[in-house]
């Protein structure tokens, strides 16, 4: 069943409508006639099975038939910490972590940063790391895309975590930890990882990080790129604690 996104506003008319490039897509390329079913999100997590009812470019009237909660979140709320890359390799961590189940992704200015955007570029990055968060959501079956907050530095990030059950600092020098190798899986409802820019983490901020209860962990004897450490650490924990390895 074909999938679309459409504004909870929207959503809420007595008349449903999906308007923009989803209507045009519906329209003009699948060409889809009245009476054809397709999926519906809004991004609240609720999805929602809906007929066409009268299909036009401009926009698309549909009748909403079921509405259920999506089955594919995580039931850990994971929120991702990283120092800020190069902007391609944001674009790519935009959508693999929405693959991953990531609920928030929260990009700080380590020490050894590279980039340094000024402020209206940078709003322009989230805007389009967001509508990248919103088609991986389409493409991978979720019922919301991450939410996205920059930090100016891992001091901010340090006094934004609040409760989270499972704090990890990932860095090449930190301690093997069992609880990956042994393949077995934990509870919890939480979890914050922290992983540097290019060129890793200053030793103020790992020691930053440990005064504020982070378990230093290893990802191996080999040195990965940044936004490769990233995937794998989200990918382990999810497996660990979330929901990846389970029959859906």
């Amino acid at each position: 069943m074909r999938r679309f996104f459409i504004l909870a506003n929207n959503l809420a008319n007595n008349v449903p409508e999906i308007v923009g490039p989803d209507a045009r897509h519906i329209a003009q390329v699948l060409r889809m006639q009245p009476g054809e079913l397709i999926e519906l999100f809004d991004g609240s997590g609720w999805v929602y099975e809906a007929r066409l009812e009268d299909v036009h470019p401009q926009r698309v009237r549909v009748s909403v038939t079921r509405r259920y909660q999506s089955p594919s979140e995580s039931p850990l709320k994971l929120t991702v910490a990283c120092g800020y890359l190069k902007e391609k390799k944001m674009d790519l961590l935009a959508r693999s972590l929405t693959e991953l189940g990531v609920h928030h992704w929260w990009p700080f200015f380590g020490m050894r940063s590279v980039p340094s955007p000024e402020p209206k570029r940078l709003a322009a990055r989230v805007a389009r790391w967001q509508k990248i968060s919103l088609e991986a959501v389409k493409q991978c079956e979720r019922g919301r895309p991450m939410t996205i907050e920059i930090h100016q530095n891992l001091a901010a990030v340090l006094a934004a975590e609040a409760s989270s059950e499972v704090k990890l600092l990932f860095w090449e020098r930190g301690d093997s930890d069992q609880r990956f190798s042994q393949g077995q899986r934990s509870a919890a409802a939480s979890a914050l990882l922290l992983l540097g820019p290019e060129g890793g983490f200053a030793p103020r901020e790992i020691a930053a990080a440990h005064s504020a209860g982070f378990d230093s962990v290893s990802l191996g004897p080999r040195i990965l790129r940044a936004e490769t450490a990233v995937q794998c650490a989200c990918a382990l924990v999810q497996h660990r604690y979330g929901d990846m390895g389970k029959s859906p």
